[in-house]
């Protein structure tokens, strides 16, 4: 077993057949307690993870046959089987994944045997603290997942692109991934999971969340994002800083300034990056390292955005070739 550890980001490979050393393992990777039955000398259980304490992906290759038990969960854990077969079994019900499917495989609080029939799947969990965090207000109910399979086809399609999307990019030891980027490729990755899977997050604001949209609680929101615009704030911190749902502080951006917090933000960081860009020497600095800072992991779109607010590229700015 090999590790790079940094403060946020793990990556591991792991091959064992050991049992007491494949439990523990699996144990600590799923924050809860998991059983084996199955491994046996030459057929070990082969294991590539990359996390962060939010996320979890794993790329697993199972020995012929594997049983898993696994405690209560405090995340979901969405599946992609590559090949082979799975099959879960929780509260009576028994449901065979064969190759090709896309599940959540198990949800909070839920406790899971699963069996591995010379199967080879992509896993990834995401904490449910970090999901409720994306759509809970400040006495907002719990998010629950209502069904295992993705709303659509092309639902489906989108979580995996963006699954992929993040997964490449904590995976890849040559990049040096700021905490806004890591937290925004999270975030994005949360978002794309309550689209995709039925949950009980509501679609439609209610009359309470119109009535809290006045202008005191976007003042109170705006001073939030200008008082912290380095941090990888949350909308669900934004509203609590407001005094109001997330869903009436949404309302409050497009209703008064026809945007969204976390567009509002991103506007915010923008001229935190322009700021930093004149104030740098451009013998020791790049925008690169400026961009990621300020949470923009895709030079190309920064450059793009930073062009329509300042009628100048970055590079021009850090260079001093133009005036803004």
């Amino acid at each position: 077993m090999c590790a790079e550890l940094t403060p946020k980001l793990r990556r591991v490979h792991f091959t064992s057949a050991d049992t007491d050393e494949a439990e523990a393992f699996l144990t600590e990777l799923r924050r809860t307690p998991v059983r084996l039955t199955g491994l046996l000398p030459g057929r070990p259980l082969r294991h590539h993870v990359v996390s962060t304490p939010e996320v979890a992906f794993s790329k697993v290759d199972y020995p012929p046959l594997l049983e898993v038990n696994i405690e209560p969960l405090p995340s979901v854990v969405v599946v992609e089987v590559l090949s082979g077969q799975m099959e879960r079994q929780t509260r009576g019900e028994s449901t065979v994944f064969p190759t090709g499917s896309l599940s959540m495989f198990a949800r909070p609080a839920e406790a899971i045997r699963s069996i591995a029939r010379d199967a080879s799947i992509r896993s990834t969990t995401i904490n449910a603290a970090a999901l409720s965090t994306l759509v809970a207000g400040p006495a907002g109910d719990p998010l629950i997942f209502t069904d295992r399979d993705p709303v659509s086809a092309s639902a489906a399609t989108v979580w995996q692109r963006t699954a992929a999307y993040v997964r490449r990019l904590l995976a890849n030891p040559e990049i040096d991934i700021q905490p806004l980027v890591m937290d925004a490729a999270i975030r994005v990755l949360a978002a794309a999971t309550i689209s995709t899977f039925p949950n009980t997050w509501p679609q439609s604001p209610g009359a309470l969340d119109r009535r809290d949209a006045h202008p005191a609680v976007l003042r109170r929101a705006i001073s939030f994002i200008e008082t912290n615009p380095a941090e990888p704030i949350t909308v669900t911190q934004i509203a609590e800083a407001a005094g109001a749902s997330a869903r009436a502080v949404q309302i409050a951006f497009r209703r008064h300034l026809d945007t969204t917090p976390m567009a509002y933000l991103r506007r915010v960081r923008l001229a935190g990056a322009h700021e930093e860009l004149l104030a740098r020497d451009p013998q020791t600095t790049t925008v690169a390292e400026i961009a990621a800072q300020w949470g923009f992991p895709d030079q190309s779109r920064f450059t793009g955005a930073y062009r329509s607010s300042y009628g100048c590229t970055p590079g021009q700015t850090l260079r001093g070739d133009t005036a803004p």
